[in-house]
């Protein structure tokens, strides 16, 4: 195993490639960004796949953004080469003292601004001292305000804080010849690191188990005997700065061990017979056993939380089925540091002396997956999943500039309107936008116990907008109950329909079928045996269309 360096920090990832002729062919995101907190730190993971050598690579910046590093990683190794920076206003030039010939991954650190909503950082190869726009990447990330810590509390080494020691007695049987499930919510910032350990580096002793994250930001874990280390590899980083659930499971009965990221098996190991002595030292959190006389490896900088290890071997579906569910009563056999309390004494090997326990962003909330938009005459439908079942309602945000976001609605947990075959319940929403050509929307999650989580935010184009030739005045009264008179306009003598939706896109009503003159017109529409709640009207004509929310208080 390589020595363990320090690294730049991180909290995102792209990863994106440069291929072509020349070697300058186009950079194409592989990965949608997250939302990016303003002031993080962030990597941009990128292969350079090219065979012509370029000197170096330009990277612009929104304003604000500094470029903090930028290291090359060759094909087939994780041992980063530092690059030379020179930064301006907007921009920074990374130069190689040799021109870089092979395939390369580079990790460009960032912090991002202060400025919220979508930027834009755009990555280009020089070449023959000039950057090469044909071979330019563009990578959009949404920027939002730092979302505030809980009172969860994580496992995170800071200052001079060292790696914590975890009594062998204390744990389920470590042993390769025993079931067991390892299980942690981890977030890092850092390369080259050992999370947690069992194994001192000392190449004659065995180990159960090391995981580590490598130079290229991904999570590897080892376990060997003399003369031998196998290996279990993410095969994408998961050093972007979000929590990730890692579980490494043991089953030799079955005659296998399998790596786990956010509840999907990624890859996977052939147990065999294990001869000789067995390690029997102590499980490390942050590093490694000490070695008398041998410098230890860089501390793991990141975070840990919800630590656990079973004397059983998981199946993929009760990890997924628990990873978000905090344990209250710990059941028989299984050891657990959730570090909102302090580590148990009889734990430890030796009680900390500095603090190890801080403020932690991990909510157990399930996310809002697949959030899609959709327009159809003038109306926005959107629809999303969720695996949560602890959510009270859903909060529906909207905003003109991807900065400001003010609430258009709520839907509560039990109107969802489907239920996925992976599990997740499925919810809609419908909404009528102010006039633009473009809006964002993200949907605002409330649990109960008052743990809240955004979603990720989607843009919608609405092009240039319909209806000049109609509009819909309005309705009053505005909520009503027994009926409401609706006003609009036709500028022209034209065919025109006048119907009343429901939330859910269905049509409940067709008030109006017939051609009518240009100018203004009334109907009078009572909402016979219609439920209380939110309806729009539209007014559809050859000419174009427009619609208009109304409200129904019974």
């Amino acid at each position: 195993m390589s020595a363990i360096r320090p690294i730049g920090t991180l909290c995102l990832v792209l990863v994106a490639l440069l291929c072509a002729p020349l070697a300058l062919g186009q950079l194409a995101v592989d990965r949608a960004a997250e939302p990016l907190d303003a002031g993080q730190r962030v990597n941009a993971f990128v292969r350079w796949g090219g065979v012509e050598p370029v000197e170096g690579f330009r990277i612009e910046v929104p304003t604000g953004w500094t470029v903090r590093s930028v290291e090359a990683i060759r094909s087939g190794t994780a041992v980063p080469v530092a690059l030379s920076v020179t930064s301006e206003v907007g921009e920074a030039e990374a130069t190689a003292t040799q021109p870089l010939r092979s395939a390369q991954m580079l990790v460009v650190g960032l912090k991002a601004g202060p400025t919220l909503g979508y930027q834009t950082v755009r990555v280009a190869p020089i070449l023959n001292g000039q950057p090469q726009p044909s071979g330019e990447v563009e990578w959009q990330v949404y920027v939002r305000e730092a979302m505030a810590t809980g009172q969860n509390r994580a496992f995170h080494l800071e200052g001079e804080a060292r790696p914590i020691t975890l009594r062998r007695r204390a744990l389920p049987s470590l042993d390769p010849r025993d079931p067991l499930t390892l299980e942690t919510w981890l977030k890092t910032v850092g390369l080259n690191e050992i999370v947690l350990s069992t194994w001192d580096g000392n190449e004659e002793r065995p180990y159960p188990l090391e995981v580590v994250i490598d130079g290229r930001g991904r999570l590897v874990f080892y376990r060997g005997r003399p003369g031998r280390h196998e290996a279990m590899t993410s095969p994408a980083p998961v050093a972007d700065g979000r929590w990730h659930h890692v579980a490494v499971v043991n089953d030799p009965f079955a005659g296998w061990a399998r790596l786990f990221v956010d509840g999907l098996p990624v890859d996977s190991l052939r147990s065999e017979e294990v001869p000789g002595t067995l390690n029997t030292m102590s499980l490390v959190l942050g590093g490694r056993p000490e070695r008398p006389g041998v410098a230890q490896p860089r501390i793991f900088s990141g975070y840990l939380d919800e630590l656990r290890l079973w004397n059983a071997a998981r199946s993929a579906v009760t990890l997924r089925r628990t990873m978000r569910v905090p344990l209250d009563a710990v059941p028989p056999g299984v050891f657990r540091l959730s570090f909102d309390e302090p580590i148990p004494p009889d734990a430890l090997v030796e009680v900390p002396t500095t603090r190890v326990r801080v403020p932690s962003s991990l909510s157990f909330v399930f996310p809002v997956e697949s959030l899609e938009a959709s327009v159809r005459q003038g109306i926005v439908t959107l629809t999303w999943e969720t695996k949560d079942r602890r959510a009270d309602e859903f909060l529906v945000e909207r905003s003109t500039d991807g900065q400001r976001f003010e609430t258009v609605g709520t839907v509560r947990a039990a109107e969802r309107v489907g239920e996925t075959a992976s599990g997740s319940a499925r919810f809609a929403h419908t909404d009528l936008p102010p006039d633009g050509q473009v809006l964002y929307y993200r949907i605002r999650q409330s649990a109960t116990g008052g743990a809240e989580r955004v979603s990720g935010t989607i843009k919608l184009g609405l092009g240039t907008g319909e209806g000049a030739a109609v509009a819909i005045v309005g309705n009053s009264p505005n909520p009503f109950r027994s009926s409401t008179v609706i006003t609009y306009d036709l500028a022209e003598s034209s065919p025109v329909r006048l119907s009343v939706w429901d939330v859910s896109g269905t049509r409940v009503a067709v008030l109006v079928d017939d051609t009518q003159p240009a100018g203004r017109h009334e109907y009078r529409f009572e909402p016979d045996g219609l439920p209380s709640g939110i309806y729009f009207v539209r007014l559809e004509s050859p000419e174009g269309s427009a619609a208009h929310k109304m409200t129904l208080t019974r």
